[in-house]
């Protein structure tokens, strides 16, 4: 059984091993596009739509959407299934011994979590520049 320390030390020196890998700027930028864009499909269309259909509309169905659980739901499930996809895809890389694969998963991971909390303001520029 290892002990805390040499656990520590390892996960250390892998931790090391995955940073000083080279960078795949390109995959980097497009993993970064490809998620940004999909947790916003998520969060604009399908999400809502999901939701829609499910309750449907009327008070009963306006007092479901105004539960705490289902607005968690509709914030953040996006962000959820985005870093959770960035994980696993790291570790999966990881694993196989693809370093620079998994070092861009971790790039964009964080990146995506500055991003999503100032999603409000970035979809109102968006929305605002195609209005005119």
């Amino acid at each position: 059984m290892l002990s805390k320390s040499s656990l520590t030390n390892k996960m250390k020196t892998k931790f090391e091993i995955v940073v000083s890998s080279k960078t795949r700027w390109r995959q980097v930028m497009i993993l970064l596009i490809v998620t940004l864009l999909t947790t916003t499909f998520l969060y604009i269309f399908i999400i809502p739509l999901t939701l829609w259909s499910i309750y449907g509309s009327g008070a009963s169905s306006d007092r479901i959407l105004e539960s705490p659980f289902v607005n968690f739901i509709a914030e953040w499930l996006p962000l959820i299934l985005a870093l959770t996809f960035l994980i696993i895809s790291f570790y999966i890389n990881l694993r196989r011994g693809n370093l620079g694969r998994a070092k861009s998963f971790i790039i964009v991971a964080p990146v995506l979590l500055i991003s999503y909390f100032f999603r409000v303001p970035i979809l109102n520029v968006m929305f605002d520049t195609l209005q005119t």
